[in-house]
This record gives C-alpha cells, structure tokens and sequence, in this order.
C-alpha cells in the first residue's frame, strides 16, 4: 500500500511540476513585454523545478539512496532564480526598456516627485 501510495505522490509531484514549467514556456511565447516574459520566464518554472527536485528525492530516498544533489539544486535554483530576475528586470526597467502600454507605473511617478524637490 505505501509503494502504490508513494508512486502516485511521486506521479502527481512531476506532472505538477512539469506542468508549472510547461505554463512558463506559454507565458514567454504568449505574453507581451520583456517584465511580463521573464515573470513567466522565471516563477513556474523555478516552483515546477522544486516540483520535479521534490518527486526525484522521494524516488531515491524509497530506494534506499538519498539523492543529496538533488537537495542542494533545489536550494540553489530556489536561491539564484528569483534573484536573478528580480536584478534583470530592475536593470532593465532603469536602462528605459518600455512596459506593455496599459500598465500603470507608479513607481515611475513616485521617483519623478522624488527627483523634482
């Protein structure tokens, strides 16, 4: 009972995650400006990827071998991926890289009122 029950986690844990990384490749293909690709670019993929690290490390820990790399890429990945975007996008926002037009800028105003006293 516990095996079947462990497989099926296992199955939904990859599918999920390959699922997740799967919407961020529609995202990149679908969406509009270059902060709304890289968000998709980034997000799904590094939760689907924990995902996948997660299943894979329930796999060998039942086989009776823990997978410590799999632990250690899935820090790293959950470590440099959101940071890595969030350090593009705020490069890429201050070197003037235009938005999709119906987005509203507030932070844009604020620092104008900012710059103005």
């Amino acid at each position: 009972m516990l095996l079947s029950a462990s497989k099926i986690l296992i199955s939904i844990l990859l599918l999920g995650g390959s699922l997740l990384i799967l919407s961020g490749v529609l995202g990149i293909v679908r969406f509009p400006d270059f902060y709304c690709r890289a968000h998709a670019a980034t997000k799904g993929p590094t939760v689907g990827i924990m995902m996948i690290m997660l299943g894979s490390v329930i796999f060998y820990a039942l086989s009776g071998s823990f997978a410590s790399r799999n632990v250690l890429a899935s820090v790293f990945i959950m470590i440099t991926a959101p940071v890595g975007a969030h350090l593009l996008l705020k490069n890429s926002y201050h070197s003037g890289i235009e938005m999709w037009k119906p987005v509203m800028d507030d932070w844009e105003e604020d620092h104008r009122e900012g710059m103005e006293e």
